[in-house]
């Protein structure tokens, strides 16, 4: 009995390559789904993914056969529903079957994408995007608030942009689900805690890219309504600046990246101090101004009682060291008031918590934003703020114990 042929890998993907190649239905067919996955690579050829209620299939259009057709770009978009046609082969490299595009028509709105247009307009009619709702951002924030996954580059980009531009800000993480059946509830509850405390100045609602799938907790009527009754100003941080969702149109303020939502909340501290410096200088020129003003008449005033009254000759001695006098005085008391100004400062960098809390101190703090240093004046199930040397974090009181 002969032993069977043994083939290898790209052996076998060839053979399978030919097969569809040679199917007069596989070699030249049309295809219709949801778009989802789709992405354009600086080359220009346009990946996605075309889906229905059961299954989907990669596709490919090469950046030739898009010029080619010059249709099919405004087609697809995420959730759209459209008509690929083409034919139907592997990629040799990993065995995918994939749909290679020649032409793309339009067949409708996909399902997501019409869900979506629904609940806008819902939403719309109901007041949820008024801009005469919408509140302003606080100019100098202390506490600000993020409502986002504590894994992966959103919650670092935002730390870092905050180090740099505004390290005296608190930034606190509420960690949730940004996607996936338990996200919705995560930051519903999300805006439910924060509701609770009365000092905090801003929230921001971040989550990175990703298809209309991924971002689709953002388009949930509940995530709305917890934004609409924050009462705290929320700035929305979804995806990417092409991506919006429906959590963008009721926040406060859209930004296009979690990073820019950062940069639109914190103000740079080096332009805040350069701005001060500007105005001091200003004001100092105009004092100058006035007081150059003022000893040029007070000269031609002298200059006309010398001339008519040389008995005045020793006044106007007289006010000339009464005004070196002045001078003097005046140049020690801005000396003493700088010296003070610097002794307050070293007093207030003394006092610092963050410096205890760097040798592994915490301040805890009630939702009223009150210091807690007794456990007489907290109770189970109480939400508790920590402030620690790099952040804070919030908890519930689960069990209370008294020292003897």
């Amino acid at each position: 009995m002969n032993e069977p042929s043994v083939f290898s890998v790209s052996d076998v993907n060839e053979i399978i390559k030919q097969t569809f190649q040679e199917h007069f239905l596989l070699s030249n067919i049309s295809v219709s789904g949801e778009v989802f996955g789709y992405s354009q690579p600086d080359s220009g050829h346009k990946y996605f993914t075309l889906k229905d209620d059961y299954s989907q299939i990669r596709c490919v259009m090469w950046k030739s056969k898009y010029n080619e057709s010059n249709s099919g770009g405004n087609f697809i978009i995420e959730g759209s529903k459209i008509i690929c046609k083409g034919y139907c082969n592997i990629y040799e490299v990993n065995g995918q079957l994939q749909l290679y595009v020649s032409r793309i028509n339009a067949q409708g709105e996909g399902s997501l994408q019409a869900a979506f247009e629904e609940l806008k307009v819902k939403l719309r009619n109901e007041g949820l995007f008024d801009d005469s709702r919408k509140r302003n951002l606080p100019q100098f924030p202390k506490k600000i608030v993020a409502i986002t996954s504590s894994t992966g580059s959103v919650i670092q980009d935002m730390k870092n942009v905050l180090s740099r531009r505004y390290p005296i800000g608190e930034l606190l993480l509420i960690p949730v689900s940004v996607q996936g059946e338990n996200s919705i509830d995560d930051i519903c509850d999300a805006f439910k805690i924060t509701n609770n405390f009365s000092d905090i100045d801003v929230i921001i609602l971040a989550r990175g890219g990703g298809s209309i799938e991924d971002l689709w907790s953002f388009n949930d009527e509940r995530v709305a309504k917890a934004i609409y009754g924050s009462k705290h100003p929320v700035v929305s941080a979804i995806g990417h600046e092409t991506d919006y969702t429906i959590a963008d149109y009721v926040a406060d303020y859209r930004a296009p990246t979690p990073s820019v939502a950062a940069e639109i909340i914190a103000p740079d501290m080096k332009n805040v101090k350069n701005n001060i410096n500007e105005k001091i200088n200003t004001g100092k020129n105009i004092l100058e101004k006035k007081l150059n003003e003022k000893f040029y008449r007070l000269d031609l005033n002298l200059e006309k009682l010398n001339n008519n009254y040389p008995d005045f000759l020793e006044m106007k001695k007289n006010i000339y060291n009464l005004i070196s006098s002045m001078d003097f005085v005046i140049s020690n008391t801005i000396k003493s008031k700088k010296e003070k100004i610097t002794n307050i400062k070293n007093s207030i960098n003394i006092l610092n918590p963050k410096l205890s809390l760097k040798r592994g101190f915490a301040l805890v703090r009630n939702k009223n934003g009150k210091i807690v240093n007794k456990t007489a004046s907290i109770s189970l199930g109480e939400h508790l703020s920590f402030e620690l040397s790099d952040g804070s974090a919030i908890t519930e009181v689960k069990e209370i114990n008294q020292d003897d």
